[in-house]
């Protein structure tokens, strides 16, 4: 499971689950967004946070996954917390 869709489901905020695993609200934006990828430290943490939802075997398809949930309409709303706007952008422009 990607990130971006795991703190959808669980209702978390970023400033929650960033505060939870360390790291700052806008670095937790750069990991959802895909602009950047976790170190295997921070992936772990990832890993351990979320019990195991989202594995640090789930970044390497994330691109992958965000064209899918463009394609599906499956992205929360523009405006919403959990936002992935510039990176899907960039993908869904090719």
């Amino acid at each position: 499971m990607q990130l971006y869709k795991y703190l959808i489901h669980h209702n978390i905020s970023q400033s929650e689950f960033a505060d939870k695993i360390g790291v700052s609200q806008p670095t937790l934006s750069r990991y959802v967004n895909g602009d950047t990828l976790p170190s295997v430290v921070i992936g772990a943490r990832i890993e351990t946070a979320t019990s195991g939802e989202v594995s640090c075997g789930d970044w390497e398809n994330l691109l992958k996954d965000i064209r899918q949930a463009i394609n599906s309409n499956q992205l929360p709303p523009q405006g919403s917390e959990i936002e992935v706007s510039e990176r899907i952008e960039d993908v869904a422009n090719g």
